[in-house]
């Protein structure tokens, strides 16, 4: 007997928010406790927390701070990629807000596994859907009525385990990889210069 999933929109299972509304461009501002993550701080690999900058906060409104298990989705430009708030940003020393660009996702009940989520949302179905409902001509927009009713696919909570297990473990390996290329590279970009060195010293 196939297991029957539910089908449900993204409004029913998060809370949708959208990022911190900053007044004039994002500066940098050293020692508030406050961090922010922009799209440069981030791939659909993940978040670099080293390089989110400190930021002070705009307006009177209350923060959404961020706590792990959050998603981020971008709302604008050619690929709307969910990314998930990890662990990482509890050895981070100061509170962090994200961009106005940005939705901010949080599950409402214990049965969405949010690394599930995140791996589901970044899939091809979810992913042209995005880019149908995108909306813009220059800068493409994702309108926030169309990610609530993203359909998405729920399997029973064990399921999203294993699945959400085999994504952390893909992602591991390929930051694994990466810094087996990046040393590689760094080791033949030296040996390149120590030659070019040579010859200069022979002449």
């Amino acid at each position: 007997m196939k297991n029957q999933y539910k089908h449900l929109e993204l409004i029913q299972i998060c809370e949708i928010k959208s990022g911190r509304s900053i007044r004039g461009a994002i500066t940098e501002v050293e020692d508030t406790g406050i961090r922010i993550v922009q799209m440069k701080d981030l791939s659909v690999d993940g978040i670099s927390w080293d390089s989110c900058i400190s930021t002070e906060l705009t307006g009177k409104s209350a923060p959404d701070w961020l706590v792990k298990g959050d998603i981020l989705v971008l709302a604008r430009g050619n690929q709307n990629y969910a990314v998930l708030v990890d662990d990482f940003i509890n050895d981070i020393n100061a509170k962090v807000i994200a961009a106005p660009y940005f939705f901010i996702l949080q599950a409402k009940t214990e049965k969405v596994h949010s690394t599930y989520l995140t791996w589901w949302l970044n899939q091809k179905p979810v992913q042209n859907y995005f880019k149908t409902k995108s909306r813009g001509t220059g800068s493409l927009s994702l309108p926030r009525s169309a990610l609530e009713e993203t359909e998405i696919v729920l399997p029973t909570v064990k399921e999203q385990q294993i699945i959400a297990s085999l994504y952390s473990n893909l992602a591991q390996q390929k930051a694994v990889q990466q810094e087996l290329i990046s040393n590689s590279e760094q080791l033949l970009a030296g040996i390149a210069q120590r030659i070019n060195n040579n010859k200069e010293g022979s002449r």
